[in-house]
C-alpha cells in the first residue's frame, strides 16, 4: 500500500495514471448517507500494470490528507481519456467528476452483460467494518472510525474480485449493450438521483431525509433491465397510492413551482403497435372495445372491460378467438418469430440497446414469457433514450426530473421555465405524440389534477 501524503508521491502517481488501466474506488465518510450529499474519506487507485495500490487520504484522521488543489489536479489527470478506469459504481464517480471521459467502465455492467446478473459482493467488508457498522449504526460518518489500513484491506480484496471478473468477461466494454448501459443509462439515472425530491416535515422516513431532500437510487441489474428504485429499504417504485408520504413530496421552488407527472397511456400497447406496424387513429382501448362488443359507442363499463381483456391477451397469451383481430394476429406472429429466433440462436437481442437474452442464462423460458421480457426491455430502453435526450434539453432550465418509475416521469417544475419549455419536454418524452401521455399537476405528489 502506498499512501499519497506528499506532493512528490502525488506527482509520481499522476505520471503512472497514464501508463496502465486503473481500478478507482472512492470511499465516503458516511456509509448510510446518499453518495450525492456525502463527503469523501479517501480514494483508492490500483494500477493494474504495476500491480500497485494507492490511497489518497482526503478527510481521514490517521493520515496526512491531500489538499483540495492536489485533489483537483488528480481529477484532471484521471479524466484525460488515455487509460481505462474500472469502477464499482459509476454514479459515485460522476458525483465527483461530472464530465467523465468515455473510459470509465462500471464493472457491474460488465458482469451484467456477461452473465445477465450481478453476483459479485462488493460489500464484502472486513471484521472491523462489520463490527463498527453493527455497534455504532446510529452514528454518522462511521467510515472515519475505521483505520485506513482496514479500508485498504477491504479495497485490496475488492480489487482481486474485479481483476478476476475482467479475466472472466474480457472485451465486454466494446459491446454496444455495454456502451448503452454504461454511457447512457447510468449517467441519465444518476442525474435523477442527484436532483433529489424535496419533502416537507412529516415524511415517514426521517432517517433518509437530509436538508429537506430525499434521494433515490436505481438498480438496473434486473432480468429485463427494468430498473427498480429505492434507498435504504424505502421503495420509490411502489409507494402506495394512498400513502401520506406523497403529500409531503412538494416543489423545491415553493409558490413558483409545481409537481408535474407525465404518465404514458397504455405504454406497452403503443410500443408493440409500433414494432408490428399496427397504427391506431383513436384510443387503443376504444378501438378494440368496439370490436369486442360490436358497437360504435362504448359505455364506461365496456371501456374498462376492454382494457381488462386487452391486457389479459397481451400478458397472458392470446386466446384463439381473438386471433381474427389484426392487432392480436400480428402480436402472435411477432411472438412466434421471437421464440423461433431465440430457440435457433440460443438468444435474442433487445431492440435499442442490443442486450442479449441468453438462453443459457434464463430458466423456464417459453414464448409468452420471452415476449413479456422483450416488451419490458423495450419500455425501459425507449424511456431511457427519451430521458437522456431530455437531460440535455433541461441542462439550462431550473426544472428537474426527480423520479422515473416504469411508465411515468415526475418533474419538479419551475413555473419561470414557461409553458413552451414544458411542451417541448412533453414532445421529447412522447416522441411528438407517438406515445400518448396523461399530464397531471399539483402542489404535491398525491393531490394532482389531470390536464389531459
Amino acid at each position: 500500500m502506498i499512501i499519497v501524503e506528499s506532493r512528490d508521491s502525488l506527482s509520481n502517481l499522476l505520471i503512472r495514471l497514464h501508463t496502465s488501466p486503473l481500478i478507482v474506488i472512492p470511499i465516503y465518510k458516511d456509509v448510510n448517507l446518499h453518495y450525492s450529499i456525502n463527503e469523501l474519506l479517501l480514494i483508492y487507485v490500483y494500477i493494474i500494470k504495476d500491480k500497485k495500490g494507492y490511497i489518497l487520504p482526503i478527510n481521514t484522521d490517521d493520515c496526512l490528507n491531500i489538499s483540495h488543489e492536489d485533489l483537483s489536479e488528480f481529477y484532471k489527470h484521471l479524466s484525460d481519456g488515455s487509460t481505462p478506469k474500472y469502477v464499482i459504481n459509476k454514479s459515485h464517480i460522476i458525483n465527483l467528476i461530472p464530465n467523465l471521459d468515455d473510459k470509465y467502465f462500471d464493472v457491474r455492467v460488465i458482469e451484467y452483460i456477461c452473465k445477465n446478473r450481478v453476483d459479485t459482493q462488493y460489500d464484502d467488508y472486513t471484521i472491523a467494518h462489520r463490527f463498527i457498522y453493527h455497534l455504532h449504526y446510529t452514528l454518522t460518518n462511521l467510515n472515519t472510525l475505521i483505520p485506513v489500513a482496514k479500508h485498504y484491506e477491504y479495497l485490496d480484496n475488492i480489487k482481486n474480485k474485479i481483476l478476476n471478473l475482467l479475466d472472466t468477461c474480457p472485451g465486454i466494454n466494446f459491446e454496444e449493450a455495454f456502451k448503452k448501459l454504461n454511457n447512457i443509462m447510468l449517467p441519465t439515472l444518476t442525474s435523477i438521483e442527484q436532483n433529489g425530491i424535496y419533502v416537507k416535515p412529516g415524511f415517514s422516513r426521517e432517517d433518509i431525509v437530509h436538508d429537506e431532500y430525499i434521494h433515490t437510487e436505481y438498480n438496473i441489474f434486473t432480468t429485463t433491465n427494468r430498473p427498480t428504485c429505492n434507498f435504504r429499504g424505502y421503495s420509490f417504485s411502489s409507494i402506495p397510492k394512498d400513502s401520506m408520504d406523497k403529500k409531503h413530496m412538494v416543489s423545491r421552488f415553493g409558490k413558483n413551482g409545481q409537481m408535474i407527472l407525465l404518465d404514458y397511456n397504455s405504454y406497452h400497447l403503443y410500443l408493440i403497435s409500433n414494432i408490428i406496424g399496427e397504427a391506431f387513429t383513436e384510443n387503443i382501448h376504444s378501438h378494440l372495445g368496439k370490436i369486442y362488443f360490436g358497437k360504435d359507442v362504448l359505455t364506461e363499463e365496456e371501456y374498462n372491460s376492454s382494457k381488462t381483456i386487452t391486457f389479459k391477451m397481451i400478458y397472458g397469451g392470446i386466446d384463439h378467438e381473438f386471433l381474427q383481430i389484426p392487432f392480436f394476429e400480428k402480436i402472435q406472429q411477432f411472438t412466434d418469430e421471437l421464440w423461433k429466433a431465440y430457440s435457433a440462436d440460443r438468444g435474442i437481442y433487445t431492440k435499442y440497446f442490443k442486450r442479449k437474452f441468453n438462453a443459457d442464462q434464463l430458466e423456464s423460458m417459453n414464448s409468452q414469457k420471452l415476449f413479456n421480457y422483450y416488451l419490458q426491455s423495450l419500455e425501459t430502453e425507449n424511456t431511457i433514450l427519451r430521458l437522456h435526450q431530455l437531460q440535455d434539453f433541461m441542462a439550462n432550465l431550473k426544472s428537474k426530473v426527480i423520479l422515473y418509475i416504469y411508465d411515468a416521469v415526475l418533474l419538479d417544475y419551475n413555473l419561470s421555465d414557461g409553458k413552451e419549455n414544458l411542451n417541448q419536454i412533453i414532445s421529447i418524452l412522447d416522441l411528438n405524440g407517438k406515445y400518448p401521455m396523461s399530464i397531471y399537476y399539483g402542489d404535491n405528489y398525491a393531490d394532482m389534477t389531470k390536464i389531459t
